[in-house]
């Protein structure tokens, strides 16, 4: 395993996945357990996403860009990040140019499109946290 799952074996990284997609979520809930990292808890809606926040402080937000809703995955992260400061990972099956440019504006940390193989998710989850 690499550096993350020795990390964890110590430091229990701790994530919060926000996805809207059942499928998705469920994915998540596997793989990261298998790359060493605890889930505090799995939203599948916005709404419980500052309360999950605040009850648990995860070190890492997984979250879904295009969620049902008035507020996008970005929007969601930004609010909660008065909350924590913990970094995000914004996941989307459909990039586009108006969201990359939101997502430089909010100059938050990484991007990956879904469906992601683990290696992708590994190093993007190394890189925001620093163990790259």
């Amino acid at each position: 395993m690499t550096g993350v799952g020795t990390l964890n074996e110590v430091h229990k990284i701790t994530a919060l996945s926000v996805e809207d997609e059942a499928p998705v979520a469920m994915a998540l809930q596997d793989r990261l357990p298998r790359m060493g990292y605890s889930i505090c808890d799995s939203d599948l809606s916005r709404r419980r996403a500052a309360e999950t926040t605040e009850r648990y402080k995860p070190h890492i937000i997984l979250s879904e860009i295009n969620l049902v809703g008035d507020m996008d995955g970005i929007d969601v992260i930004t609010k909660r990040h008065s909350i924590t400061k913990a970094p995000a990972i914004f996941i989307s099956a459909y990039p586009s140019d108006m969201v990359m440019e939101h997502l430089t504006r909010t100059k938050r940390d990484e991007y990956t499109v879904k469906p992601s193989r683990e290696n992708t998710l590994r190093n993007a989850l190394d890189s925001v946290l620093g163990l790259t």
